[in-house]
Formats: C-alpha cells, structure tokens, sequence
C-alpha cells in the first residue's frame, strides 16, 4: 500500500510541471544554486571516467545531470517513475546526440546485466522503499570495472530536519524516508556489493541564500565560494547536506 502511495505521489509531482516550464527551474534561484553546488561536485568526480563512456540517470528526473553530461558521454540514458518528468527531460535534452529516455522502476531496471560504464543515482535512494534493492540493480547494469556516483542527504545536516518538521507541521507526504550518515551510507554500499572508491559532502548552507534572482546574482559567487571553504573544515564537512559517494562493483 505505502509503495503504490509512493508511486502515485511521484507520479503527481511530474505532472505539476508543464512541458513547457524547463525555464522555471532556472528562475527558481535558490534551488539552482544548491543544484549547481552539487553537480560541480558530480561532475568534478566523474571528469576522469565520463568521456566515451555509456552513462545511466537513475531517477533522472527534469534531466538536471542528463543536461550536464551529455555531451561528454558517448551514449547517454535516463530512467525515471514519472511521465511529467520524463517530458521535461525530453525536452531540455532535445540537442542531445545518443540520448535516451525511458519509464522505469529503479528496483527493476529495464536493461542487461553490464550495460553501462557509469550509473548515476543521484538523490534517489531516500525516496525507495527497497534502495537496497535499487542498489543490486545498479550493481546488476553496471560493467565490470564500472562505477557508480550515488548521493543521498545526511541526517547530521540541521536543514534537513528543518525542511521534515515543516512538512509535519504542514502535513506534508514525506518523500524522505531514509537518512544517512557519511558512515551508514558508505556501509549501505558495501553490503549492496559495492567498494568505495571517494566520499565527500557538500551543500551545507541552507537555500535560504538565494531566495530571489537578486540575492542568487549576488550570492552565487560567495555561496560558491563558502561551500568550497567549508568543505576543507572537518569539523564542519561532515554535516554537508549531501553525501557523495562514488563506488565500483566488488570483485
């Protein structure tokens, strides 16, 4: 029952956005500067792996990352739950050459066992009832030698308890229904099978910052900057709201 709840909230969420909206996730400030804080780090990780390569979006979404990468993979695809979003990942990655979007379950990816190079789940994992089971699945596609960038939120980062208790109050469908720790997520890979390779967190400042287009305008270079110096702090690293981990499948 709670995994039908699931689908059909997903499947609500994709179709609040028009097809012709892509642009509203670019006048939405606050989410682009956290959005951008992130996938600097994706793409800073998968730099040295993403040329020639056949790269999957697991829960691609609006096709944020897809966007991102296109054009330094050979071949590109997005899987998502979501029709609504499937349409405006269709539609921001329309210039792509060898991309591809499909409907698909993240527990029951519609491929062949080693069929890509690199697998993204990128703040997809909290969302599933069985992420482990996600996680066998990714394993499954991946090829030997592949890897795998997985991010999920951290449950030592003050603003995601902020944003759960204001759902609560609001009455609000949680869709977060795991939280990790830098530890727990790096255990969580490797009982799915996974050695990991590079963790780190980013993302500690809350979106607050950039509420409007002026305050993004002109925070957006010291948000950035901020982010960077934090992220050297240790003590403050590890309550970065994101947890980036970047695994290979064990031998």
């Amino acid at each position: 029952m709670k995994n039908k709840k699931l689908y059909e909230y997903y499947r609500r969420q994709g179709e609040r956005y028009r097809v012709s909206a892509v642009s509203e996730f670019e006048r939405d400030m606050a989410q682009r500067l956290v959005a951008m804080t992130l996938t600097q780090r994706v793409l800073k990780t998968l730099s040295s792996y993403l040329r020639g390569s056949g790269l999957l979006d697991v829960g691609c979404g609006r096709g944020w990352y897809l966007y991102n990468v296109m054009h330094s993979c050979e071949s590109a695809v997005g899987v998502d739950i979501s029709w609504g979003h499937l349409k405006q990942a269709k539609l921001l990655t329309r210039d792509a050459d060898g991309l591809s979007i499909a409907q698909g379950d993240a527990n029951k990816l519609p491929f062949q066992d080693g069929a890509f190079d690199i697998v993204l789940a990128v703040d997809v994992l909290e969302h599933l009832m069985q992420p482990q089971e996600a996680l066998r699945e990714v394993r499954r596609v991946l090829r030997k030698g592949g890897k795998a960038l997985v991010c999920v939120p951290s449950v030592l980062n003050p603003t995601e308890w902020a944003g759960r208790l204001i759902n609560v109050v609001q009455g609000h469908f949680q869709d977060h229904l795991h939280f990790y720790t830098p530890r727990t997520a790096k255990r969580t890979m490797e009982l799915a099978g996974f050695e990991v390779v590079y963790t780190t967190t980013c993302c500690f400042l809350p979106t607050i910052l950039g509420g409007t287009e002026f305050r993004a305008s002109f925070f957006r270079k010291t948000y950035s900057f901020l982010e960077l110096k934090l992220s050297n702090v240790p003590s403050i690293s590890r309550l970065g709201a994101s947890i980036i981990l970047l695994v290979t499948p064990r031998d």
